[in-house]
């Protein structure tokens, strides 16, 4: 019982260790304050990566949907308007 115990205590430490590490990696852009989205790339770039971005905000769905809705209108903000054939 005791054990079981311990056990709990550890992964719920482990958990909120684990939100308080995401935490740290909760970025805006100075325009759109509300939407908030998780850093990638870290140490080296440590900003929005579509990809990774939204893998971690999918991955946090079960805790809420406002990081998951911030990251697609930032992404969103950030799509094309143009088709440039040079870079295609």
């Amino acid at each position: 019982m005791a054990g079981d115990l311990i056990a709990y205590v550890e992964a719920d430490t482990r958990f909120h260790l684990g939100l308080l590490t995401l935490g740290r990696l909760r970025l805006t852009h100075p325009e759109q304050p509300d939407d908030q989205f998780l850093a990638a790339g870290a140490p080296w770039f440590l900003t929005l990566f579509g990809g990774d971005s939204l893998w971690a905000a999918r991955m946090l769905l079960p805790l809420g949907t406002e990081l998951a809705a911030g990251t697609l209108r930032t992404l969103a903000r950030r799509q094309g308007a143009a088709i440039d054939r040079d870079c295609e």
